[in-house]
């Protein structure tokens, strides 16, 4: 997986008369840009994160994971992507099987760029938009920041063999439903697994020409 993007979303509902809007709405107000964004490894792009309260927080963040306490990038390994089966090993499932900590995220994105057989693909998930890919977050240690500083955090999406079609032979990021990202977000990890093995939208694909800079 090469990149992300995110497109303005001009189909959103407008407010009621009371000035309410619901949830997922709102989130998607703040998390979609006013034009495209382009989002690779070691940017900063938004993602959803559970609150304490109950509800859900947008916030920026790093894509690459670091483990907690990691002052940053150069300390250990950081992970853009990684595939289901290593949520059970070492040095994930600390994190992804601690129920206490919740560190479950959501990526809003329109589609994702990856290669597959030698050639870049630009893939669109036949999905409601904002799609959500399935990901992992940790807090990002900053060595001398003053205290009260806005906490930072690191992410990496969770992936999984896509081989509906010959050309679509490739680890594609999660696709987290919306009615299933509140399961995704605040419950057991024994609950979110199973939503890894959900079926997944179907995609479109776009091949990307050589020296193109679309969506890469």
């Amino acid at each position: 997986m090469l990149s992300l993007w995110s497109d303005p979303h001009h189909d959103l509902p407008p407010f009621a008369a009371d000035g309410s809007v619901t949830m997922w709405d709102a989130i998607a107000r703040v998390a979609l840009p006013p034009r495209r964004r382009v989002c690779r490894p070691l940017d900063w792009a938004p993602i959803i994160i559970p609150c304490a309260a109950g509800g859900a927080a947008v916030v920026t963040s790093l894509w690459g994971l670091l483990p907690d306490g990691v002052p940053g990038p150069g300390g250990q390994p950081q992970l853009a992507t990684f595939d289901v089966a290593k949520l059970s090993a070492y040095p994930l499932r600390s994190i992804w099987a601690n129920d206490a900590l919740l560190r479950r995220c959501l990526v809003p994105a329109s589609g994702y760029v990856a290669t597959v057989a030698g050639s870049t693909a630009a893939f669109l998930p036949f999905q409601e938009q904002p799609t959500t890919f399935a990901g992992i977050f940790c807090s990002l240690a900053g060595a001398g920041e003053p205290k009260g500083a806005p906490q930072r955090y690191s992410f990496g999406i969770i992936t999984r063999q896509r081989c509906d079609r010959e050309r679509f032979a490739h680890h594609a990021p999660v696709v987290i439903g919306v009615n299933s990202r509140d399961t995704w977000l605040k419950t057991s990890h024994q609950m979110a697994s199973g939503l890894l093995g959900n079926a997944q939208p179907k995609l479109r694909e776009r091949q990307i020409r050589a020296g193109s800079s679309a969506a890469v």
